[in-house]
C-alpha cells in the first residue's frame, strides 16, 4: 500500500496530480509531486518513531528496588522501597523528540511537585536511584513545621 501510494505521488501523469492542476498549463507538476512525497517521507517517519514506553523497558525496571502501583504505555509510578518516596515518571512526545517528564512526592497524601526530565526511562530511572542515595548518605531528615520552609 505504501509504495503504490509512492508511486501515485512520483507518477506526473496521476489523477491525484492533474486535478490539483486545474487548466493551468504552464504550473510545473513536480512541484506538486515534491510536496505529496515529502507528506508521505514524513508519514513513514512518524510511523516509526517511538510513542510510548514499550514492555521491554517496562519489563527493565529494578523490582527489587522499585514497588511498581503502574506502569503503562505512557506513564510509570513507583515507590522507592529505601526512601519510601512515590515517583511518576511521564512519556511525553514532541515533533522532534521525546522525553520524561519525573514528579515526585514524599508521602502518599502530598501531591507531585515536578523533579526533572530525562530523555528515556533508564535515565529517569537513574535519577531516581541518585536522588535516593542523595537522601540516604547526604541528607539529614527534616520535617515541616509551621512556619519553616522545607528545603527539598
Amino acid at each position: 500500500m505504501k509504495m503504490a501510494s509512492l508511486l501515485l505521488c512520483l507518477n506526473p501523469s496521476s489523477p491525484l496530480i492533474n486535478s490539483t492542476m486545474g487548466n493551468r498549463p504552464n504550473q510545473f507538476p513536480y512541484f506538486t509531486n515534491l510536496y505529496f512525497l515529502l507528506g508521505y517521507l514524513a508519514t513513514i517517519f512518524l510511523e516509526r518513531r517511538r510513542q510510548m514506553f514499550s514492555a521491554n523497558e517496562l519489563n527493565k525496571i529494578d523490582r527489587h528496588y522499585f514497588n511498581v502501583i503502574q506502569a503503562g504505555c505512557y506513564c510509570v509510578t513507583l515507590q522507592s522501597k529505601n526512601t519510601k518516596h512515590y515517583w511518576h515518571i511521564t512519556h511525553l512526545e514532541y515533533p522532534t523528540f521525546t522525553s520524561c517528564q519525573i514528579e515526585h512526592k514524599h508521602n502518599y497524601s502530598d501531591s507531585y511537585h515536578q523533579h526533572g526530565h530525562c530523555k528515556t526511562l533508564k535515565a529517569a530511572l537513574q535519577s531516581i536511584k541518585s536522588h535516593d542515595a542523595f537522601q540516604l548518605n547526604g541528607r539529614r531528615a527534616h520535617r515541616k513545621t509551621a512556619g519553616s520552609k522545607s528545603t527539598e
